[in-house]
């Protein structure tokens, strides 16, 4: 019942799982929030979200979809709207559930540095063969991936893109 939930499989018992989150505002003219759950032992994509959602209801929702993904961790990309995501699943009994990033601390930090390595480790899983996508729009967007800004060219979104790159190194972080 979660609006722009797309389910490529459902949860395998005995199987653990990652998801990764992008949030935005919320409003009809900011980006999209999305988050991506993959397969921690094969790197599928099994499931992902899309919307115009606030903080708060991207952390519902995405607490929501972690629960039923065998209580799947969040790498929760750490930028304004994420430390509220952050904030939220920390004051709601999530705490256990946020994987740090580079810095040692709850998601991702979203720097410079922090974006050169989060596109190396996605680079990497697709060098290797290690991850499979299921969601047509999640790879065009990471194919339109600039590589002087590791962002999407001006006018485009780039939300799926990033919300299954930290799906990637919260696998690495758990791996």
């Amino acid at each position: 019942d979660i609006p722009g939930l797309k389910v490529f499989h459902p949860p395998a018992r005995h199987r653990k799982y990652v998801g990764g989150v992008d949030c935005a505002e919320g409003l009809p003219s900011s980006d999209d929030s999305a988050a991506t759950f993959i397969d921690l032992a094969t790197g599928e994509e099994v499931c992902n979200l899309v919307g115009k959602f606030t903080p708060t209801v991207t952390a519902i929702h995405c607490s929501k979809i972690a629960e039923w993904y065998n209580k799947a961790k969040l790498m929760i990309e750490s930028n304004n709207h994420g430390h509220a995501v952050i904030g939220w699943l920390e004051d709601n009994g999530y705490s256990g559930w946020l994987l740090a990033g580079h810095n040692d601390r709850a998601g991702w930090m979203s720097s410079e540095l922090g974006k050169v390595l989060l596109y190396d480790a996605t680079t990497e899983v697709f060098k290797e063969q290690e991850t499979i996508i299921h969601d047509f729009e999640t790879l065009t967007q990471l194919l339109s991936i600039e590589k002087a800004t590791l962002r999407a060219p001006i006018g485009d979104m780039d939300d799926r893109a990033d919300s299954y790159a930290l799906a990637i190194v919260g696998r690495h972080e758990m791996l």
